[in-house]
């Protein structure tokens, strides 16, 4: 992975950094409260030779007081201190234990040894430093004792030990430190994992690639897309409604060689948004001056007409059954878009929308418009949408962000390319809208409010933005 892809997985996964910051310092916090403070206490003790009648002999003394230290470290941590220690204040544990707790350093150069304590209690841990600096210095005279029963070394303590009044652990500021930095690996880690793991759509690039077709663009999230789906009419000036605008234009200038006029809008599961970019790209076509029909193609949950606010008894299977004239079963909405509807629900749909009656219908429609949109069933459950495709001049494959898997935008591509149909471009569906400023273009705020009255056109309340600065020329 490059710094980009740790960088995105970082942006689009900071809920896990921040969970394992939050988790580091909860548990930093808990180790702090159930870990019992530890204090330390420190003695200094110094190491010299007898005194010497000359210089020579003082030189050679203080060399010896040197290299006897370095031996008096070792001879404090082998646990005969401890015992005597452990004897004296009548401490129940080992000398082993205790010599754990005790730490013992010397400075290079120099003749003074560190006699270091720690224990819960700070006063106990004063009292064990003393008696282990008074037991050391014993030890040493017993054992540099000379032929005069004279120490030729003499250890001795340089003051009492004293206790710290702060416990040396656990420290509020390393453990909080710790706890954040292992909150963030673990999150980052959790983050990794999760984005190497996720099969789901995250750009749009990811979906064209897929696919091995033009990106033609997103349509961003809305939430009352349930309430009013059509955003192009009724939030024009809104930067969704740009969207599907940008969606209209690049289809357009797919294959401009190639003049495509039927094009089947599908995806590859239910609920990825096909329904509700389809009308609002035949409203931005219509609006545009195209003369464009929106047929609703899916003869099993036909849709289109509840989201225009349309009849939608009278479409599709009724043509193709004879039971009324296309004249007859186009609607108008809006004086600007014609429709027509799925009609009533047939036991056989893939058989209809493969009839010869449905190539004379598409036929019919090619020759009274200038494009024809078809909302088609999802690839994946049915056949219905690739055997529509195969009839027409291509399909634009809408995948919905953070839902639509990989695997399946995968299977919708291979299900179109076994009838030799064509996708003419992706759109990634209900993608988060960058956290732009588009006041100077009139991209401004605005409220949806529903109409009354069955599958009315939602009322635009616009907040009037405040007055754009003069924009002056060099």
């Amino acid at each position: 992975m490059t710094w980009s892809d740790h960088l995105r997985v970082v942006r689009e996964r900071w809920r896990f950094l921040v969970a394992g910051l939050l988790l580091g310092l909860v548990a930093a916090s808990a180790g702090l409260f159930l870990v019992p403070p530890k204090y330390t206490a420190e003695v200094a003790v110094y190491v010299s030779a007898r005194a010497p009648d000359d210089a020579v002999a003082a030189y050679q003394g203080n060399l010896l007081s040197e290299q006897k230290v370095k031996s008096y470290v070792q001879l404090i941590r082998n646990g005969t201190v401890a015992r005597d220690v452990l004897r004296e204040l009548e401490l129940p544990e080992s000398a082993d234990s205790l010599s754990r707790r005790t730490a013992v350093t010397s400075e290079p150069d120099t003749v003074l040894l560190s006699i270091e304590v720690t224990d819960p209690d700070p006063l106990q841990a004063r009292r064990i430093a003393d008696n282990t600096a008074s037991s050391f210095t014993g030890l040493v005279s017993r054992l540099e004792s000379g032929p005069r029963q004279q120490p030729d070394v003499l250890a001795e303590v340089v003051e009492p030990a004293t206790a710290e009044g702060v416990p040396v652990s656990p420290r509020p500021l390393p453990w909080a430190a710790t706890g954040l930095l292992a909150g963030l690996v673990l999150g980052y880690a959790a983050a990794l994992l999760r984005h190497l793991t996720d099969t789901s759509l995250r750009t749009p690039e990811q979906l064209a690639e897929l696919v091995d077709a033009p990106q033609l663009g997103i349509t961003a999230a809305n939430p009352q897309a349930d309430s009013a789906p059509l955003v192009v009419h009724a939030a024009p000036h809104s930067a969704c409604a740009e969207h599907y605008r940008t969606l209209r234009t690049n289809l357009q200038f797919v294959d401009v060689d190639s003049h495509r006029k039927t094009v089947v809008v599908t995806s590859p599961g239910i609920a990825e948004g096909k329904t509700t970019t389809v009308v609002n790209l035949g409203v931005a076509l219509a609006r545009a001056g195209v003369g464009v029909v929106l047929v609703d193609a899916d003869l099993r949950r036909p849709a289109v007409a509840d989201c225009l606010g349309l009849e939608g008894a009278v479409g599709v299977t009724s043509v193709l059954s004879g039971r009324a004239a296309l004249g007859e079963a186009l609607q108008s909405w809006g004086g600007e878009l014609d429709v027509l509807a799925g009609g009533q629900i047939a036991p056989n749909p893939s058989e209809l929308l493969h009839s010869s009656r449905m190539s004379e219908l598409l036929d019919a429609l090619r020759s009274r418009y200038e494009m024809v949109l078809l909302d088609a069933p999802p690839l994946l459950p049915v056949t219905d949408a690739a055997v529509l495709t195969a009839a027409c001049d291509g399909a634009v494959l809408v995948g919905r962000y953070k839902s639509t898997s990989r695997s399946d935008v995968r299977a919708a591509a291979a299900a179109l390319d076994r009838v030799s149909a064509r996708v003419l471009g992706t759109v990634l569906s209900v993608a988060p809208q960058p956290a732009r400023s588009y006041g100077y273009y009139g991209y401004h705020g605005y409220r949806l409010q529903e109409s009354p009255g069955r599958g009315a056109a939602p009322v635009l309340r616009a907040e009037r933005p405040e007055p754009a600065e003069a924009v002056t020329s060099d």
